[in-house]
């Protein structure tokens, strides 16, 4: 058993904060250079789905020492602030308040500075979901995190796949091939990594430390390894934090992040499947989404928004599907809302 504590982190933004639109909207006509879509209501809807992440993490992972809770927006009427497991983080002032950023690369470049932040920790998006009950080591073995390293394959023009070509590069700026492959092997020849074997030799046929699977699910991480990851380009760091809105021109620094933990050894390997699933509410089945959120036989899934065709129908099923399952409030959760 594990006996180090390990802490959830969870960026969450309200998009009906007024203050909030009030200054995305004047940053939107500022000309940022960011793409259309990373502007687009989408990137930032919420689907009320808040609530309910904090139920399946304290019915399914009960241990976590703390959830740190990071926004820079008004806080859920619903939420009980005074929990002694809940840490609110202001995000303006974690990313410093000489920058007006709307950009999740913006404050994740900032989240290993949390204070009280655990060694070892898990980061989440909000529509990052427990699927099941997991144990803390399903998420660190002998202390060292999960990792999926085998190559993947990104689409041309996709402002994504560019901010994970550029992370990549950072990693090939900072390791040799040789070294990279040989902790490759040394790691991930395992049954453990499951189909993601049959990858591995693709890394032979690069000329370079390849991208690899971005698996978009809940990411642990170690603290020290974060930070000497980011200490050693503080620049592409730095220009990420001051990234207004995503755009072709940084990196991603939670993916980097993972890419440094893969080059120095700092992982066990897992297979993508083994981790989590991945869903977009635009173009998944509505049956496949409930039977993840009810069935709890996949351990993560990710519920991505996007150019959804009728909002209002998807989310009354979904939150019907997490209400069934999970129909008691969580102690997070105030007796009465403020």
């Amino acid at each position: 058993m594990m006996s180090e504590p390990v802490d959830f982190v969870v960026t969450w933004v309200n998009d009906q904060d007024p203050e909030w639109r009030r200054r995305k909207a004047a940053a939107s006509g500022a000309g940022t250079g960011a793409s259309s879509s990373d502007e687009s209501d989408a990137r930032y809807r919420d689907w009320g789905l808040l609530k309910y992440w904090f139920r399946r993490v304290e019915a399914y992972c009960p241990w976590v020492r703390r959830i740190h809770f990071v926004t820079d927006t008004r806080l859920p009427d619903w939420l009980s602030t005074d929990h002694p497991r809940l840490n609110i983080v202001d995000g303006r002032a974690l990313k410093g308040h000489d920058v007006d950023t709307y950009s999740s690369r913006s404050i994740e470049s900032q989240l290993h500075r949390i204070e009280g932040l655990s060694e070892r920790y898990v980061y989440f998006n909000d529509d990052f979901f427990i699927g099941r009950p997991l144990e803390p080591e399903f998420f660190f073995r002998h202390g060292l995190p999960y990792g999926v390293n085998a190559p993947t394959i990104l689409a041309d023009g996709d402002y994504r796949a560019h901010a994970m070509l550029h992370a990549s590069g950072l990693i090939n700026r900072q390791f040799s091939r040789k070294d990279y492959l040989r902790t490759v092997f040394r790691r991930s020849v395992r049954l453990s990594s499951g189909a993601m074997l049959f990858r591995l030799p693709l890394f032979l046929a690069c000329g370079n430390i390849p991208p690899v699977t971005d698996t978009h699910v809940g990411i642990p991480l170690i603290k020290s390894v974060v930070a000497e990851a980011y200490a050693a380009e503080p620049t592409a760091i730095e220009q990420a934090r001051r990234a207004v809105f995503r755009s072709r021109n940084e990196t991603a620094p939670i993916y980097y992040a993972t890419m440094w933990h893969l080059a120095t050894g700092n992982y066990f390997a897992r297979s993508k499947k083994a981790v989590g699933r991945y869903y977009s509410l635009a173009t998944s089945s509505l049956d496949d989404v409930i039977h993840a959120i009810e069935s709890e036989r996949i351990a993560q899934f990710c519920l991505n928004d996007g150019a959804v065709r009728d909002p209002e129908a998807i989310q009354t099923e979904v939150v019907a599907a997490f209400q069934r399952r999970h129909p008691n409030p969580s102690s997070f959760e105030r007796a009465t809302p403020r």
